[in-house]
């Protein structure tokens, strides 16, 4: 089958009930990496992935615990990031950002406020280091 024939399926929403398992996904890729060989992970959390989605108010639509104020848009990073470092250990996990690449056009209205939210909270998590990109 060539490539041009494929079917693929519209893109959607993660219900909130799906989250959990991603999260899970997360982790277990950290460990895997861990039990290869690996010194740590670093999270992608940019250039338009899907924690960078939730992250930018263009991309995340939601609403609920997921979407809106800033708070919200930054739980999934923040909750990904908490559960691998819990895993493998924090001095083990770093986290790429890129608050102000508007990849596939994502953008938020005030990317300061926002990254100052999240390395806030991040800060709680004494991670190995956080890599921010400007681009």
């Amino acid at each position: 089958m060539c490539i041009r024939d494929s079917v693929y399926t519209a893109p959607r929403a993660l219900e909130d009930a799906e989250i959990p398992s991603v999260i899970a996904t997360f982790v277990q890729g950290a460990k895997n990496a861990i039990e290869a060989g690996f010194d740590g992970v670093e999270v992608h959390g940019a250039n338009g992935y899907l924690l960078d989605q939730f992250w930018k108010e263009s991309s995340n639509k939601r609403e609920g615990p997921y979407g809106g104020s800033i708070e919200n848009r930054c739980r999934f990073t923040l909750e990904v990031t908490a559960a691998v470092a819990e895993a493998i250990g924090s001095d083990r996990v770093g986290l790429r950002i890129s608050p102000l690449n508007s990849f596939n056009a994502q953008t938020d209205s005030d990317p300061e406020a926002l990254t100052k939210a999240l390395c806030e909270r991040l800060n709680k998590l004494n991670l190995a280091y956080l890599h921010v990109m400007r681009a």
